[in-house]
């Protein structure tokens, strides 16, 4: 009853919501959750942050070389980008082009009703 006389008092016009807003509202939650659980673990776990990690202890120069945080979050990155190509052709291979394509004609024929009740065309 309450989301009836809601939908009566404001109009689908007077609802607006910026999607910058809804972007920073999703980097503070996913920040703060970030930190908080972050902790929690640590704690949980008991993660010493001065330990050595195996590329200080066993230091080889050759396949044990300790690196830039940023080099090793670049190496993840291009490993989970890079896959995307080869993902999809596979989902493609398998499930066919078939939905993709119906969804765009539904999309298409959406577009064209609405375009035709704007100029009353019947």
């Amino acid at each position: 009853m309450l989301g009836i006389l809601t939908a009566n008092i404001i109009k689908k016009e007077d609802v607006f919501m910026n999607t910058l807003v809804i972007v920073l509202i999703a980097v503070v939650v996913l920040g703060l959750g970030y930190v908080l659980y972050g902790r929690r673990i640590a704690k949980k776990w008991g993660i010493d942050p001065k330990a050595e990690t195996p590329a200080v202890k066993y230091n080889d120069g050759k396949d044990y070389v300790p690196t830039n945080g940023w080099t090793v979050f670049s190496h993840q990155f291009s490993s989970i980008a890079g896959a995307g190509p080869v993902t999809g052709a596979i989902q493609a291979a398998v499930f066919g082009w078939l939905p993709v394509l119906d969804s765009y004609r539904r999309r298409i024929l959406r577009c064209c009703d609405r375009f035709r009740c704007t100029l009353r065309i019947s």
